[in-house]
C-alpha cells in the first residue's frame, strides 16, 4: 500500500499494472481526472476540503484510531458522502475492516476502487467435467457490485469517496466465518516481530508453532510438539499437588469461564478419584442438535496409570466426528457405567438418544438397558467380526458374516442366507454362532432398516478419535495434562467444523451435468461433502441411463 500513499505515486501505480486484470476499469489520466473533478464542483475548488464540503462538514480518519472509533454498524449512506482520508491506505483499511465485520472480503481495482471479492465472474477455460483431470474449484465470483470507490485532492492530497454500494448479491458470512477468507488470513505485524524475535534466539520452527498455538487455543497439532519436549513448564510445577486435584483444578478454572459446564466426580475410600465426568456447553448444545444417535467406547494406556478413558461421540451435519462428553475412570464394572450414563442424561438435560452404538461389552449392554431401556442399541459389526475370527476361524464364513452385516437385505433374504450358512460350513453345533444370531435384532442391517444411524456402522470413529487423542497424550502422561491436551484436541476437532462450515457456506460448486436446477437447488441445502456425494449420484444415475437407452 506503501507505493499508493501520494498521488504521484498512484498515478505511476495504475500506469505500471493498468493490464493486471480484465474485468477491472482503468482510470483516465491525470488531466482528464482533474478536469472531471473540477466539473463535479459547485464553485471555487479550493473552497472546498472535498468537492462540494467544507472542511468541517467532513468525516475526517486521520488516522487508524479514527477508523477504529468510528461506528461502522450505524454507518449511513450520507455519512460516506462525507467521508475524507488522509492517506489512501487509511480509506482501504477502513473498506477492510467494514467487510471482515460485514461478512466478506476486499480486493483491489487499478483505479482504487475497493471491490467485493465476488465482484466479477471466473474465465471459461473450455473445460468439461468429462475432459477435466480434477475436481474444478469452487467458483467465488458472481457478479456481486458491492464496491467502495476513492480519489485523491490534486490539491490537498487527501482522499474522498467518490462512489459506493453496499448491496452484495450472495450471502455474507459471520464473523467467525469472515475470518477464513483468504484476505483476512493474515500475520499481524506483532506476531511476525514475535517470529522474528524467535528466530534470533535460536528457537525452531516447531517450539514457534507450539507457541502460537497454545497463545490461540490449542487449534493444531500441538501434541506432536509436547510429545517430543514433554512441557518443560509443566516439569517446573510445584509437585505438592497431586495429579487428581490438578486435573480437577483445570476443570475448575474452565468452569469459571464456562459456568454451564457439567463437572462430577467420585473418591474412594482412601480419597483417591475414581470416576470423573466432564463435558462443556459447546457439548451440550451439539448434543442438542446433533444427539439422535451417541457412540461411546473406551480406550487404555493414554496415561500413566492406565485408566480407562471413555469418548461420548457422533457425527456432525459435515460427517465429522463430534465430542459431547468425556470420562476417566478407574474400572468398566456395569455399576461404572450406569454412573456414567446417569451423568451423561443429566448433563443433556434428560434427553436420551435415539440409538446407541457399543462395541458389545456385556458392562456396557446391561448399563445401558437400566438408564436407558427405550434406546435402540446397536453392536459394532467391526467388532463382531474380529470376535467371529477368533471363535470361527474359518476365513469363509467371514466373508458370509461380512455380507450379512453389511449387506442391504429384506428381512426373507437374510434369513434364507443365514441358513445356507449355517448348513455350507456345518455351524450347526456353534454356540458363538448362535448367540450371534440371538442378538441379530442388534446387528443386522434388515432387521435394523427404519432406524436412523446417521452412517455409523461401528464405533470405528470412536478408535479413530482415540488415535487422533494419542498425538497429543501418551503413556507418561499425568492426569492434569491429560485433561489439558484433551481439550486441546477437542478445540482442534471444533476447529475443523468451522473449517468445513466456511466452505460449505463460501463459493458455489461447479455444476456437473445437465440438471443444473437440480444441483444449484441442493447445493444451497447441502454441505460440500454431502453435496459432492449427491453430486457423484447424479453423475453415476445418468452415465447408466445413457448405457440402458444404448
Amino acid at each position: 500500500m506503501s507505493k499508493m500513499e501520494s498521488s504521484d505515486n498512484f498515478y505511476s501505480f495504475v500506469n505500471e499494472n493498468d493490464h493486471e486484470e480484465e474485468n477491472d476499469v482503468g482510470l483516465e489520466d491525470e488531466d482528464e481526472v482533474d478536469c472531471e473533478v473540477q466539473n463535479y464542483d459547485y464553485g471555487d475548488y479550493d473552497d472546498f476540503w472535498i468537492p462540494g464540503l467544507l472542511k468541517d462538514e467532513c468525516i475526517s480518519f486521520e488516522t487508524i484510531v479514527d477508523i477504529r472509533q468510528f461506528d461502522m454498524e450505524k454507518m449511513s449512506v450520507e455519512d460516506v458522502s462525507r467521508f475524507d482520508f488522509a492517506e489512501l491506505e487509511l480509506a482501504y483499511v477502513f473498506y477492510y475492516w467494514y467487510a471482515k465485520i460485514t461478512g466478506f472480503s476486499v480486493r483491489e481495482t487499478l483505479e482504487q476502487a475497493f471491490v467485493c471479492s465476488c465482484a466479477g465472474y471466473r474465465r471459461e477455460k473450455g473445460s468439461t467435467s468429462n475432459t477435466r483431470k480434477r475436481r474444478e474449484k469452487k467458483e467465488s465470483r458472481c457478479g456481486c457490485e458491492a464496491m467502495f470507490r476513492v480519489h485523491v485532492h490534486f490539491s490537498t492530497g487527501r482522499w474522498y469517496v467518490t462512489c459506493w454500494n453496499f448491496e452484495h448479491n450472495h450471502l455474507l458470512l459471520d464473523l467467525k466465518l469472515s475470518s477464513l477468507l483468504p484476505a483476512h488470513r493474515k500475520m499481524s505485524t506483532i506476531d511476525i516481530m514475535q517470529i522474528e524475535n524467535y528466530r534470533k534466539v535460536g528457537i525452531g520452527p516447531p517450539h514457534m508453532y507450539a507457541a502460537f498455538a497454545n497463545h490461540c487455543g490449542g487449534y493444531d497439532k500441538v501434541g506432536f510438539i509436547r510429545k517430543d519436549i514433554y512441557n518443560q513448564e509443566v516439569r517446573m510445577r510445584k509437585q505438592h499437588t497431586s495429579d487428581a486435584s490438578g486435573a480437577l483444578k483445570y476443570l475448575h478454572d474452565l468452569r469459571k469461564k464456562d459456568p454451564t459446564m457439567y463437572v462430577l466426580y467420585t473418591v474412594d475410600e482412601g480419597s483417591r478419584l475414581q470416576r470423573l465426568f466432564w463435558c462443556d456447553t459447546e457439548s451440550q448444545l451439539l448434543y442438542g442438535v446433533f444427539g439422535d444417535i451417541l457412540a461411546f467406547d473406551a480406550t487404555y494406556k493414554k496415561n500413566k496409570y492406565l485408566c480407562p478413558f471413555v469418548v461420548f461421540s457422533s457425527v456432525n451435519h459435515h460427517n465429522q466426528t463430534i465430542v459431547f462428553a468425556a470420562a476417566i475412570v478407574t474400572d468398566e464394572t456395569e455399576e461404572t457405567y450406569v454412573w456414567l450414563l446417569e451423568q451423561f442424561l443429566e448433563a443433556m438435560k434428560g434427553k436420551a438418544p435415539s440409538s446407541i452404538i457399543t462395541d458389545g461389552d456385556l458392562a456396557m449392554r446391561n448399563a445401558i438397558t437400566r438408564v436407558m431401556p427405550s434406546v435402540f442399541h446397536k453392536l459394532c459389526a467391526w467388532h463382531l467380526l474380529r470376535n467371529a475370527l477368533s471363535h470361527v476361524g474359518d476365513k469363509q464364513v467371514l466373508k458370509w458374516l461380512k455380507n450379512l452385516m453389511l449387506g442391504d437385505f429384506e428381512v426373507v433374504t437374510f434369513e434364507e442366507k443365514w441358513k445356507e450358512m449355517i448348513a455350507t460350513f456345518e455351524l450347526e453345533d456353534n454356540s458363538w454362532i448362535g448367540e450371534l444370531y440371538e442378538k441379530r435384532m442388534k446387528w443386522s442391517p434388515a432387521h435394523l432398516r427404519g432406524n436412523f444411524f446417521a452412517g455409523i456402522r461401528t464405533t470405528s470413529r470412536c478408535e479413530a478419535f482415540h488415535a487422533h487423542v494419542a498425538k497429543y497424550v501418551h503413556s507418561r502422561t499425568n492426569l492434569t495434562d491429560f485433561v489439558e491436551q484433551f481439550q486441546r484436541c477437542l478445540t482442534y476437532f471444533r476447529y475443523r467444523a468451522i473449517v468445513a462450515d466456511y466452505f460449505s457456506t463460501y463459493e458455489n460448486e461447479v455444476l456437473q451435468t445437465n440438471l443444473r436446477s437440480l444441483e444449484r437447488s441442493t447445493d444451497q441445502l447441502l454441505t460440500k461433502e454431502m453435496f459432492i456425494l449427491f453430486q457423484s449420484y447424479v453423475s453415476r444415475t445418468i452415465k447408466l441411463r445413457v448405457v440402458d437407452c444404448k
